[in-house]
């Protein structure tokens, strides 16, 4: 049996139907007596919108359940896999196109641990549906699941609905509610970083980022209190070249307006910012949270040009620690400084197993050349703590 055959028929034909006064509906059809014997029956949820369910099972042994979803041009389709049928599933949902590419993945974009896709297809094709665990590997026993479609009336979005951002440009307003949602652009590689800040009101700012030309509502890259306080900063690295969509907007659907502010990482000096070399050890004094009028302390370093001849072609460690019999909990930041300020790329707090020293790998060879101009690491004290710490980069074995 080739890989073709051993997927099922899902035996759903999805078209358009005309409908009386020529109002334009979508409606779903089953065909063929596969559908007859494996669907559970439609349910009118709304007027004009026919829901398919098909009752499925992931079988022991098995790592996806993977069925064949046959459309036709210019539809739209939404994919709900709920949690109930079996509480040991966390189901998570692919939909490939013909040609093999990934349209949408989403874990549990649905309510509760719910899975929820939904994809648009200009052209007539047989779509693969792919049902696996979040958790990864084989079912250890029979696991049965739901699949639910029905017909959308969603079209992907284009360019000139939005407003695009520029670098260089004015702030925008986001009014509270719902937020705005805008298009960028750039080539594979550019780094943008986005401030979405409420300065009065109770809003909590959050940044998503979407493939414009994506179908599937999980975001690509996102941020909820990256910045200053509940503020978002978020320092995106577009995968591909390209258009991009993001949205800013408010987690708690708080009052106030924010502010959105656009920026590149570019080099600046910092006064307070020290050089450290490969096996260089510079010691760090951070104080208290608290004794510094709210604003939370570090000291920042870059790495001098030698290092960089170091470590250019491969990963490097940077390490904090106590000092010897000292007290505090390090808390280690890499990031990118730019005009706005700084906009963390990763961190740690403890390496684990008791120890509450800070460690990171990075990989600086895949940075670009203006990436290390504006490469910093940052040394604080968690949750406000102070203490003396030992900053050291090495090259990594």
């Amino acid at each position: 049996m080739n890989e073709e055959e051993g997927k099922s028929m899902l035996g759903l034909n999805l078209k358009h139907q005309s409908a009386v006064a020529g109002v334009v509906t979508l409606a779903a059809t089953l065909a063929g007596p596969v559908a007859a014997q494996n669907a559970a029956g439609p349910r009118l949820e709304e007027p004009d919108i026919l829901i398919r369910t098909f009752e499925r099972t992931l079988e022991e042994g098995q790592e996806r359940a993977e069925f064949r979803l046959p459309i036709t041009a210019d539809t739209a389709i939404e994919i709900l896999v709920p949690e109930a049928l079996d509480p040991r599933l966390d189901p998570v949902v692919e939909v490939v196109s013909a040609n093999g590419s990934l349209m949408v993945r989403d874990d549990d974009g649905g309510p509760g641990m719910s899975a929820f896709a939904r994809v648009y297809s200009e052209r007539a094709q047989d779509l693969v549906v792919r049902i696996s665990q979040s958790s990864g590997g084989t079912a250890s026993s029979a696991m049965p699941f739901e699949i639910q479609v029905r017909p959308s009336d969603y079209r992907p979005p284009k360019v000139e609905d939005f407003q695009r951002l520029l670098l260089g440009a004015p702030d925008r307003t986001i009014p509270s509610g719902e937020g705005s949602e805008f298009v960028f652009s750039g080539a594979a590689g550019d780094i943008w970083v986005f401030d979405l800040v409420s300065e009065e009101g109770t809003a909590d700012p959050i940044l998503q980022v979407f493939d414009f030309q994506g179908t599937g509502s999980t975001p690509v890259a996102g941020d909820d209190d990256g910045g200053d306080g509940l503020n978002s900063r978020l320092a995106f690295r577009l995968p591909s070249s390209g258009n991009f969509r993001i949205k800013a907007g408010s987690l708690n659907q708080g009052e106030g307006a924010m502010t959105l502010k656009v920026s590149k990482p570019v080099e600046k000096v910092v006064q307070d910012t020290q050089m450290i070399g490969v096996n260089d050890t510079q010691s760090a004094e951070i104080a208290a949270y608290s004794s510094v009028g709210g604003e939370e302390p570090f000291v920042e370093y870059r790495l001098s040009d030698a290092a960089w001849a170091a470590l250019s072609s491969g990963q490097g460690v940077i390490d904090l620690k106590r000092q010897d019999g000292g007290e505090g909990d390090p808390l280690l930041e890499v990031g990118l400084r730019s005009s706005l300020g700084f906009a963390v790329i990763d961190s740690n707090d403890d390496i684990g197993a008791g120890n509450v020293d800070a460690r990171l790998l990075v990989n600086f060879g895949a940075l670009t050349e203006e990436e290390r101009k504006s490469f910093r690491i940052r040394a604080k004290g968690s949750f406000g703590s102070s203490g003396t710490f030992d900053l050291t980069v090495t090259a990594a074995e």
